[in-house]
């Protein structure tokens, strides 16, 4: 499912990340996004840090928005990767409403489960014309199951949390280069996520996701090359303690030319020796990532590799990957752009970044399933249903009593006119005017008989706990919609529009109604529900 929906203004939000272990982060708006709070959870009980229980998650996020005071109730849900498949394939040119149907039964055979049971979404890469004529698709495609994400889902809604997005983790990377990096926003450039058992190389351009692929490596792998015995002349075994071989990766770094011993324990040669193989790995894999997509897509040539996450807090390693790559790579490095609350772990902030910026835009990548998606909505209320329906019926009958008095008007002159030209040699040219006119009259007067019978219906069906404030009706077209809200206290929201759908559907003069989305808010300190409802007339 697409959802193309552009770059709204937005409120606080909460970043539920599953992608690996279990990540928090608040954010609020005061003219610019700031971190207000965030933390990397550590696995209840034994578990492995892979596999968190819903409760689990549910109890660790109360936690998070009491001890730090959060209000915000909209929620953004990253889905673990493992249980995820990112892809990039190119398709023979089909028309659009056929493009999901076509990508499932592409896909299909790289699921680890059934393509029946799995929420699709999809974005246009680019639409080609091949040497021989041919036309042909490329599209990003993100699939998850769709159980996993319907339970996640309406856990957070349960909870008294709305979960307006489902989103890959990778979106990140493309918010904050389209919000933070407009130099280069319009560029191919890379980004490198790694932390402790997760790494991911994704390619942007334009801003958006081009291409995603996992790569086989972790912090977990370098500190493990590391913790390896060596034996030296001087002093015989040595193997480094978990607080050193912290130390050497995050404060020491990729040793350098000319680089000074660790604290007299190992040299600088040793430590490259033990990491060189893990590093030299992942170059070769970056290297792989970049060729294919330049092969097999024209992807183009990336110059930039920004390093995020855990990447970017290892002194050193973006030389090393520059030297290795032949490429620019450099620190994501957004302090200077990005606020923190003084309650932000200075040392986590990297991690903290790619999460905000899944919520600067909404992506058309939403894995939230068709069934429960809601679109929402960032215009101002204006007037409430019951007004705005009371004024559009009062300035019809005006523009009616208007008309009427005008055609009664006209009509007499008509007549006069008549009488008189039919003394005259052009009175059969006169009486085809006539007629014209008449026709014109009678039509206008036809229009205004539909429209103001509908606004009555509606005005006496819509109950007193709904609320429109707008409505757009093209009898031309034979189609419209409503929009506005519902005060949710002390009522059923969804019981509401539904017997109000049911009432306007049974009115006559609607041939179809239906509801289109519904979401949450909050207006004036009181709970309201938005919904839009689509309209198709007789």
């Amino acid at each position: 499912m697409t959802m193309n929906i552009g770059k709204p203004k937005h409120g606080p939000f909460i970043v539920v990340d599953l992608s690996s272990g279990l990540k928090l982060l608040s954010a609020g708006f005061s003219g610019e996004a700031v971190i207000e709070a965030f933390k990397v959870c550590a696995p209840v009980s034994s578990e492995p840090q892979a596999a968190w229980k819903k409760e689990a998650v549910l109890e660790s996020l109360r936690a998070f928005i009491k001890v730090n005071n959060i209000r915000a109730k909209d929620v953004l849900f990253v889905p673990p990767l493992r249980s995820l498949i990112i892809k990039r394939i190119r398709l023979s040119a089909v028309p659009d409403a056929e493009l999901e149907d076509v990508a499932r039964w592409h896909l299909k055979d790289d699921l680890p489960f059934d393509v029946s049971l799995a929420v699709v979404a999809y974005q246009v890469a680019a639409r080609l014309t091949l040497e021989d004529g041919s036309k042909s698709i490329d599209l990003v495609c993100a699939v998850a199951p769709i159980e996993q994400v319907k339970d996640y889902v309406m856990l957070f809604r349960q909870a008294g949390f709305n979960c307006a997005l489902v989103l890959p983790a990778p979106l990140g990377y493309a918010g904050l280069i389209e919000n933070y990096l407009p130099q280069i926003n319009k560029g191919v450039v890379a980004a490198l996520h790694l932390e402790d058992e997760l790494c991911y190389l994704g390619i942007y351009k334009n801003s958006r996701l081009d291409f995603y692929r996992e790569i086989p490596a972790s912090v977990n792998k370098i500190k493990q090359a590391l913790s390896a015995i060596l034996v030296t002349e001087k002093t015989g075994k040595v193997q480094l303690t978990p607080e050193d071989i912290n130390d050497i990766l995050f404060n020491y770094g990729i040793p350098q030319e000319g680089a000074l011993p660790y604290k007299d324990k190992i040299s600088s040669a040793q430590i490259m020796a033990m990491v060189r193989p893990v590093l030299e790995g992942l170059a070769q894999e970056i290297k792989r990532s970049l060729l294919y997509c330049d092969a097999n897509f024209q992807g183009g040539r990336v110059d930039i590799l920004f390093l995020g996450a855990k990447a970017a807090q290892i002194p050193n390693l973006d030389k090393f990957l520059s030297k290795e790559l032949s490429l620019d790579a450099q620190a994501f490095g957004l302090k200077d752009k990005i606020k923190a609350s003084a309650a932000v772990d200075p040392v986590l902030a990297p991690q903290a970044c790619s999460l905000l910026g899944l919520g600067l835009r909404l992506p058309d990548l939403n894995l939230m399933p068709p069934q429960l998606r809601v679109e929402k909505s960032a215009r101002v209320q204006k007037a409430s249903l019951r007004w705005l329906i009371i004024a559009v019926f009062i300035l019809s009958l005006f523009l009616s009593f208007l008309a009427a008095a005008r055609i009664s008007a006209c009509k007499k002159r008509l007549l006069a006119a008549r009488i008189y030209l039919e003394t005259l040699s052009e009175v059969k040219q006169t009486k085809e005017k006539i007629t014209a006119l008449s026709d014109f009259f009678a039509k206008a007067s036809e229009e205004n008989a539909i429209l103001v019978p509908l606004l009555k219906k509606i005005s006496t069906v819509a109950p007193r706990e709904l609320f429109l404030n707008e409505l757009n009706l093209d009898f031309g077209a034979g189609s419209g919609f409503a929009g506005g809200f519902v005060k949710n206290k002390g009522v059923d929201a969804e019981s509401i529009l539904t017997k109000f759908v049911t009432d306007v559907d049974s009115s006559g003069y609607v041939a179809d109604a239906v509801i289109d989305s519904v979401l949450k808010a909050s207006l004036d300190g009181e709970e309201i529900s938005n919904f839009r409802i689509n309209l198709k007339l007789r």
